[in-house]
């Protein structure tokens, strides 16, 4: 009988521990909490689940037969895990197993998967997506590990995962860090993902005047053609739901939007590694944006931008909706840009369809467009292959014009679906303007350039101001 330990039984490890019982596997949980470890226990009365009172004995109910001891850590990221390996490692053997399940930065995953082998212990950094109920119930995992490693572990979590027509929603991504830089793009993309439909919502509600009950009707038609999300289907649900002292509660909510970090460091590796993202940087600035309540309130007032222009609604949601799914597609296409350096630079190796396919169901940004770029990416791995498909070319061309126009006339900010329409225009401009630019920094700075009908050529210098 296969049996995991899990360390860490509050919201996502309690609902994983669940999800293994349910398929058979044995767990042996500790908290740091014992009061949290000993309600689930109350709440799951199962012979297959044992409540360990601290992590040696957590490790000696694990130990028995040939069986490697394998820990899933559902902890904190930062030093918490390190604390725990501490404590776990001196007790831990050759060809034992830790995993961890939380959002790690990927660079602390490398690390300390070099700390583990020196004690002989395999080291696994686990993306895990899916909220809560995806835990529960089905989440999408995304390994980082060696391929022995993969064969220990795969056998648990396997049953455990989303699936779909393309498979089980878990695989071995790459080596070392793969599978948490994988997790932490996936949550750029969910940034942006939120951040358009923030925008078409606001457009509807403040532009056309449409009421909230009558936008949550748009995002459902939504859902049933190419549009179909996760995020959408949620939203939907999130405008319908009354508050208690009448009306839409999310009327009611504060528009300060919180973050815990994988968006900005998503942006921070995008700048290092030297891809542009420009549609997940303006989604994590919206959010930085919108925590200066403050400071908007009073320019609102010194500076107001209100417009009493009122949008036509039935044209503005066709034409948004296109735009939506465009927008989508490059957000797509910028995240899977910058896995794709990435894995050439650390040599992981990583299929883009593979990672398209744990993004079917189970995570956040699950959507029918997936669908449509797998066979893409499976013919030709290089996101360069979906840039030039002709179906990525038809979804991404829209009246992008009439749609920003919209927004500028009725005075509300488009952030993300501005700079999506940029970086397309900029992508598939053959002449860009940083001709001038180069120029600028070889007249004040000497620091040369290159002839265009020699871009291999020596770097030269002019003297560009006499």
């Amino acid at each position: 009988m296969s049996r995991i330990g899990i360390v860490g039984l509050a919201t996502m490890g309690r609902s994983l521990a669940l999800n293994f019982l349910d398929h058979g596997i044995n767990v042996v949980g500790w908290n740091l909490e014992q009061e949290v470890a000993h309600a689930l226990a109350v709440e799951r009365d199962d012979d297959g689940l044992r409540v360990a009172e601290s992590l040696t004995s957590l490790v000696a109910a694990l130990r028995g037969g040939d069986e490697a001891v394998t820990i899933l850590m559902m902890i904190k990221a930062g030093p918490a895990v390190d604390e725990t390996l501490g404590a776990l490692l001196p007790l831990l053997a050759t060809g034992d197993i830790l995993i961890d399940g939380g959002n790690t930065h990927f660079r602390e995953t490398q690390e300390r998967r070099e700390r583990c082998a020196q004690h002989g212990v395999g080291y696994v950094g686990l993306g895990v997506s899916g909220g809560e109920k995806g835990a529960r119930f089905g989440p999408s995992l995304m390994a980082g590990c060696s391929e022995g490693e993969w064969e220990t572990i795969a056998p648990m979590l396997q049953p455990i995962a989303a699936s779909t027509d393309w498979g089980h929603c878990v695989q071995r991504v790459g080596p070392d860090g793969a599978g948490h830089f994988v997790k932490m793009v996936h949550n750029g993309i969910e940034y942006a993902d939120m951040q358009l439909l923030a925008e078409c919502y606001d457009l509807l509600r403040f532009g056309c005047n449409c009421p909230v009950s009558e936008i949550a009707d748009v995002f459902e038609s939504w859902c049933s053609g190419g549009l179909q999300s996760y995020l959408l289907e949620l939203s939907s649900q999130v405008l319908r739901k009354q508050d208690n002292e009448g009306g839409a509660l999310v009327d009611q909510v504060l528009d300060a939007a919180e973050q815990k970090g994988t968006g900005r460091w998503t942006v921070e590796l995008a700048l290092e590694f030297g891809v542009a993202i420009p549609s997940i940087t303006a989604a994590v600035n919206a959010r930085v944006i919108s925590s200066m309540k403050a400071q908007r309130v009073q320019l609102s007032a010194f500076n107001p931008m209100h417009s009493e222009v009122l949008l036509e609604q039935e044209q503005v949601v066709g034409q948004l909706g296109a735009a939506l799914l465009a927008a989508r597609v490059c957000v797509l296409l910028q995240g899977l840009q910058l896995i794709e350096t990435a894995s050439a630079q650390f040599d992981w190796h990583v299929q883009m369809s593979s990672v398209l396919k744990l993004w079917t169901d189970g995570c956040i940004i699950r959507s029918r467009l997936l669908d449509q770029l797998i066979p893409v990416l499976e013919r030709d791995n290089r996101v360069l292959a979906l840039l030039k498909d002709p179906v990525v070319r038809d979804l991404t061309h829209v009246d992008w014009g009439s749609v920003l126009a919209s927004y500028e006339c009725a005075r509300r900010p488009a952030p993300v679906l501005s700079a999506t329409r940029q970086w397309l225009l900029a992508i598939h401009t053959a002449s860009l303007p940083q001709n001038l630019t180069q120029a600028q920094r070889d007249a004040f700075g000497a620091h040369t350039y290159r002839r265009l009908a020699d871009p291999d050529g020596p770097a030269l210098h002019s003297d560009w101001l006499n």
